[in-house]
């Protein structure tokens, strides 16, 4: 898990150095400001927490074959980065919906910028853990072949060894 949440945080510390670099007027202004700690809240911690919470979510419920420490994946680095630019671009669409006018929105800018990322974050991580395998137990880790009968803990297909349970 430590692996994805790495790559999706890379992303986000990518735009809030691109949004300081490039002088975005609100990031300019509010770091300008002496307010560092609220850019980084908007830019890096939000997303970070609401990826985490939402992948712990979902690792209790139906955990992952790559995440599983026994294996070694690139799948977790890769998944990382599209759900940090897939919540990235939906964050973006939800805060330029919202100040283009067509939905009347009156809350405060802070709490729309966290109101926007959350969600955001939320369903782009769903959305990448949905290709990858779930890890069935009693079943191999390699082929995922059903070991459920099997009297030894290798697998007769290729070798490999069965989960717990």
């Amino acid at each position: 898990m430590l692996r994805y949440v790495t790559s999706f945080g890379a992303v986000w510390v990518g735009m809030f150095a691109w949004a300081l670099l490039d002088r975005r007027d609100w990031a300019w202004q509010t770091a300008a400001g002496g307010q560092w700690a609220l850019v980084l809240v908007k830019l890096v911690g939000a997303p970070l927490v609401a990826a985490w919470f939402t992948l712990d979510l979902l690792e209790r419920r139906r955990p992952r074959l790559a995440f599983d420490a026994r294996v070694r994946s690139r799948a977790p680095w890769v998944m990382g980065l599209l759900a940090g630019a897939a919540s990235v671009l939906l964050a973006a669409a939800t805060l330029a919906l919202a100040q283009s006018g067509l939905v009347n929105v009156t809350i405060d800018a802070d709490v729309l910028d966290l109101a926007a990322v959350g969600p955001a974050t939320a369903a782009a991580v769903w959305l990448s853990l949905l290709p990858l395998r779930r890890l069935r137990p009693g079943s191999c880790m390699a082929c995922g072949y059903d070991l459920s009968g099997s009297p030894t803990a290798t697998c007769p297909e290729c070798g490999g060894v069965a989960t717990a349970g």
